[in-house]
């Protein structure tokens, strides 16, 4: 360990903008501040398996050197010497890049990503980059270079994929704010399972430029164009807040200039959508939440299925993951590919449309139809202030293995439980996260309860395209409404 033995916890309840005021008073360092949080590293990390990689030397250095900018300067980044990671999927200058694929095990970046840069900028210092699957491909976080990542509120239960390495890692006090990705509830799946918040933000509210592709036999850019969004993971609004006015494009309505009282709220409110069965402990925490807005003043009205088709969104997913990330599949994977989704997931309303043929026409037809269904859902929002739906259908569950592999993909077929009834591994871990990359919308994943078992229930909470400040500064007022459920203990 970093001599003093500088402790972390300290540091566990101040905000962003405390820490970085103290640094302006004098009352903590930079080297103090990532010095402690390289001990919580070494102390916890063994456990987690969360930080990969760690940028242990560059960033003491770059501590050293924000506290001699301190002396001469008080104009300093929001971020001026916070320690922050960064999903390995995304580049950063000199470090390794990996995104969990063995084929990409000794790439070095060459540049930063388009994110990275502006974070750089700002006196962001990253000490390292979390783990995540092999490409993002699973609902869990392993892979063949690094292995598993666990959850910190219970080391025998999964911390959700793909971003559960910064799940873990936040949820842990290992890192103040990590950065990472979303295309299909990479971000609000493993903030729901670790009991932290994780922002998606409107697709192209973060530029996405320097995220490795998916599906590529050799390195290059990200060629997703609808589905993927960049975001961040932290402890509270208030950092998530300090990080999007960073990081966030000029797509971005500037926030509201006031708080948002509790009475001037408009939530629509889903429970559960039909065909979707909710674990019972994630229902009951919803009934509570509730009631407690409700005492508040919040105005809720509950969703009726006629309102919108979410089931159209969870197919849609399907039909353009195929032609956006599936179209870089070699064509012998994709037939090998096919023959396995028609014969296992024909019935599985994310899958029914993967590997299919593509065409340019066809592609274009599908576009359509998917401007019509944003529209549509844009129309619904207008008259309310964001909505609640569950972040999955069940709590974080238990480390599973693929029952086959299909080049760097896990095929599962062994359901997974829902109120003791079998269900699909993707429906029940990932149909309340995908409509949403499909709609393009900002969403905010906060804790709202333990489980009886002391695992996290995490909500969605989802705005309007481009008005993420709005969503956050909603989220503010209702997440004071809101009981903390606390820290793992590690």
């Amino acid at each position: 360990m970093i001599p003093p033995p500088f402790s972390a916890d300290e540091y566990a309840n101040m905000s962003i903008e405390e820490i970085h005021n103290a640094m302006k008073t004098g009352e903590t360092s930079s080297f103090k501040l990532i010095a402690a949080y390289f001990n919580q590293i070494e102390r916890i990390n063994p456990q987690l398996n969360a930080i990969i990689s760690l940028n242990k030397e560059n960033a003491l250095n770059e501590a050293i050197h924000a506290d001699t900018v301190l002396k001469t300067s008080k104009d300093i980044g929001c971020l001026h010497g916070i320690p922050i990671t960064i999903k390995d999927n995304v580049e950063v200058d000199k470090i390794s890049t990996t995104a969990g694929f063995r084929p990409f095990k000794d790439h070095i970046s060459s540049s930063d990503a388009h994110l990275v840069s502006l974070l750089k900028k700002a006196g962001a210092i990253i000490i390292g980059k979390t783990n995540l699957p092999g490409l993002t491909y699973d609902l869990q976080t392993n892979n063949q270079l690094f292995g598993r990542t666990n959850n910190p509120w219970n080391i025998h239960h999964t911390s959700g994929g793909s971003s559960g390495g910064c799940a873990s890692a936040i949820a842990s006090g290992m890192s103040r704010i990590s950065f990472c990705n979303d295309s299909g509830g990479s971000i609000r799946i493993p903030a729901h399972f670790c009991g932290i918040y994780g922002f998606k933000v409107s697709l192209g509210g973060i530029n996405p430029s320097g995220i490795i592709t998916q599906v590529q036999k050799k390195l290059g850019r990200l060629k997703m164009r609808t589905l993927l969004s960049a975001g961040m993971m932290t402890q509270s609004v208030a950092d998530i807040k300090i990080a999007l006015n960073i990081v966030g494009t000029n797509k971005l309505t500037p926030p509201p200039r006031k708080d948002i009282p509790a009475t001037s709220i408009k939530l629509l409110w889903i429970d559960e959508l039909p065909g979707f069965e909710v674990d019972n402990e994630i229902k009951h925490a919803l009934l509570e939440l509730r009631s407690t807005l409700n005492k508040s003043g919040v105005k809720i009205e509950t969703f009726s299925n006629e309102q919108f088709d979410f089931l159209e969104t969870i197919r849609l997913w399907g039909h353009l993951s195929n032609y956006e990330t599936g179209n870089e599949l070699p064509k012998i994977a994709r037939s090998a590919g096919s023959l396995i989704m028609r014969r296992k997931y024909n019935k599985i309303p994310m899958y029914t449309d993967l590997l299919k043929p593509i065409s340019i026409k066809k592609y274009r037809v599908l576009r359509k139809h998917h401007e019509t269904v944003k529209k549509q859902f844009e129309t619904l929002l207008e008259n309310y202030d964001g909505l609640i739906i569950p972040a999955a259908s069940i709590l974080a569950f238990p480390h599973q293995k693929p029952d086959r592999k299909l080049g760097h993909l896990g095929i599962y077929t062994t359901p997974l439980s829902v109120n003791g009834k079998n269900v699909q591994y993707a429906i029940a871990a990932q149909s309340y996260a995908l409509p949403f990359n499909v709609l393009e919308s900002p969403v905010l994943s906060l804790p709202i309860a333990l489980s009886k078992d002391k695992l996290p229930i995490g909500i969605q909470l989802v705005g309007k395209k481009n008005k993420d400040f709005e969503l956050l500064e909603v989220a503010s007022t209702l997440d004071r409404l809101i009981t903390s459920i606390g820290k793992p203990e590690i």
